[in-house]
């Protein structure tokens, strides 16, 4: 019997370790990229279109005639956000499409999912934009910020899939580590 076991402790394993790519099986860097690309698109959009918002209001002075209104401020937000929210969204629709038309990008997973989740994304990058736009009050200093937050929440998600030089830049940029470029 304990031949037996030291014969099976012994046998070769009938299990193989094979490493794969579940998401991008072809290894396609245009898989990598278009998604990227999108959730750029969106970024900018909603961060950096929105940031002009409010400061360009107040540089004309048209702020104030506001403030007289029987507008609430809330009214007032969800005014200037309505035309970048459905902006951001076309945006979505137009990268999605493009990825599946032009560089063959399949989508996998639902739709609505998608949708969803880029909604809620879209809010935030609209949120930073507003947040940006109401500190400051001059559209030059509002178009300098939100680079910041923004793209570091853009390169945060496609820092992966970015050539080393980039990649580096963008792991010191949303990870604070020093920045080791070669």
């Amino acid at each position: 019997a304990r031949e037996a076991a030291r014969e099976r402790i012994l046998a070769p394993a009938s299990v193989s370790i094979e490493n794969r790519l579940w998401f991008n099986e072809a290894n396609e860097s245009t898989y990598f990229l278009v998604p990227g690309l999108i959730v750029l698109v969106m970024t900018l959009i909603g961060a950096l279109l929105t940031t002009l918002v409010v400061a360009r209001e107040w540089e004309r002075g048209t702020f104030e005639a506001l403030f007289v209104t029987p507008v609430r401020s809330i009214e007032v937000l969800v005014g200037k956000t309505i035309p970048y929210f459905v902006l951001g969204l076309l945006g979505l629709a137009l990268s999605v499409i493009g990825g599946l038309v032009l560089f063959g990008v399949p989508l996998r997973g639902s739709l609505l999912v998608l949708t969803g989740v880029s909604v809620l994304y879209l809010l935030v990058a609209l949120g930073i934009g507003l947040v940006i736009s109401s500190a400051t009050k001059s559209q030059s200093l509002a178009v300098r910020l939100p680079p910041s937050p923004s793209q570091a929440i853009a390169l945060t998600v496609i820092r992966d899939h970015l050539p080393d030089t980039l990649s580096d830049y963008s792991h010191t940029c949303c990870d604070g580590k020093e920045n080791t470029l070669d």
